[in-house]
């Protein structure tokens, strides 16, 4: 014991090895190179063995090893070094791969027979490379690809986590985006939308064809990816018509028998429809989604023929329709009808206040006033009566009428 510290060590014939506590070398080397392995120092060589934790106690050539070399000190395997996660290079890189992966599970390697860097996404299984004297980062699983130095691509507009792909020789690009909870938050007048990725072992990314000459995303066809590639539509430009025509294809609603022309509700309604089919299959039980949408269907297709004029053909454009129309009175009309109050003397005896003669009363303009507003009608009116009644009694109609229908609106 070392304090609160445990120390543990194994001899072998003359060799003698310490265990290193892995919170001594957090920060100091990427993430997998700390959990990954158990670290066991040479008492004599001050060499300190990086050893798979499935062979913790069996030693090897082919370890990764970490000696002091002059006045350095590296990680190294043969003709491999592990570059400081601190050194401009990695931190260079980690910036370009930054969107797609955290700086700790980013691995800088150097060749040093080659002077090539070798950089390797474990968790994503993604790896890349920088040949001697070059500036980009070719892509070893996409064959001819490399990192884009223009990560926009004109959609998706605010999510930050994402990589943008492009051929070596040639135009095609395609993006790269992680399987996460996604986040989202207000950046100025966009969307700022982030996938979090960090409590994932191993993170699976969905790889998105870019068609600049539809202006377009390819998917693979894969149900999971396409749903995911609509809810970034969404949660990056509102509900937008791609997120709607994606979510009414076949190849999602087939067992929901959606019609072409449905509405985004009849769309709704099918996917509650099928995602309650299929919770038999899941591993955990849960309760199915349900839709509250039933007792505001008045409200919805109020509110889809009133959007229908902003909307194109197939998105609900073909809701417009007449058959809901109504004529209304207008309140010039309504001023037309009056009708005398029966109980006048009465309501004037419930004042309960005398009434001022004509000219007694402040000045009164027809019009909108706050005092119509801000008092009842018994505090204001004994005042105001016989004056009002001055001013209505020789009021011309071509000139006064649509202040006094202002007047008589606001009382």
């Amino acid at each position: 014991m070392c304090g609160p510290e445990l120390i543990i060590r194994t001899r072998r014939a003359e060799q003698v090895c310490e265990l290193l506590p892995i919170h001594a070398l957090y920060d100091d080397f990427p993430a997998a190179f700390v959990e990954d392995y158990a670290h066991w120092l040479d008492i004599d060589t001050k060499v300190v063995e990086w050893r798979p934790l499935r062979h913790t106690w069996t030693s090897s050539p082919d370890n990764w090893q970490m000696r002091a070399d002059g006045q350095e000190v590296g990680l190294s395997r043969g003709a491999k070094r592990l570059v400081d996660i601190r050194s401009p290079a990695a931190k260079a890189i980690s910036r370009i791969l930054g969107p797609l992966e955290h700086a700790t599970h980013i691995h800088v390697i150097l060749d040093c027979e080659t002077d090539a860097l070798e950089v390797n996404l474990p968790r994503v299984r993604l790896d890349f490379s920088l040949q001697n004297h070059g500036n980009l980062l070719v892509s070893k699983q996409f064959r001819g690809m490399v990192v884009d130095e223009r990560q926009s691509f004109g959609t998706l507009t605010g999510l930050v986590s994402k990589l943008v792909l492009r051929e070596a020789k040639g135009s095609s690009r395609s993006v790269h985006c992680p399987h996460g909870r996604v986040s989202f938050s207000r950046d100025g007048h966009h969307a700022r939308v982030k996938i979090d990725t960090t409590s994932a072992a191993h993170v699976k990314y969905h790889s998105y064809h870019i068609d600049t000459q539809l202006g377009r995303l390819v998917d693979s066809g894969n149900l999971r990816s396409r749903l995911f590639r609509l809810y970034l539509h969404t949660t990056t430009a509102h509900c937008t018509e791609e997120a709607l025509y994606g979510l009414n294809t076949c190849a999602i609603n087939a067992a929901a028998s959606i019609l072409p022309r449905a509405s985004a509700g009849d769309v709704a309604a099918s996917i509650f429809k099928q995602a309650k089919s299929f919770y038999v299959f899941r591993e955990q039980p849960a309760e199915p989604p349900i839709s509250n949408t039933r007792d505001e269907y008045d409200l919805l297709e109020r509110a889809a023929i009133r959007d229908s004029s902003f909307q194109t053909y197939g998105f609900d454009a073909e809701a417009y329709t007449t058959d809901h129309d109504a004529t209304y009175s207008s309140r010039d009309q309504v001023l037309n009808n009056l009708t005398i109050c029966p109980r006048l003397l009465s309501e004037i005896k419930s004042w309960a206040q005398p009434i001022l003669g004509s000219g007694l009363a402040d000045n009164i303009t027809l019009g909108f006033d706050p005092k119509w507003v801000d008092l009842p009608a018994e505090k204001f009116l004994p005042d105001d009566w016989c004056t009002l009644y001055s001013i209505l009694s020789r009021s011309a109609a071509e000139q006064d009428k649509y202040k006094i229908m202002i007047f008589l609106v606001t009382l």
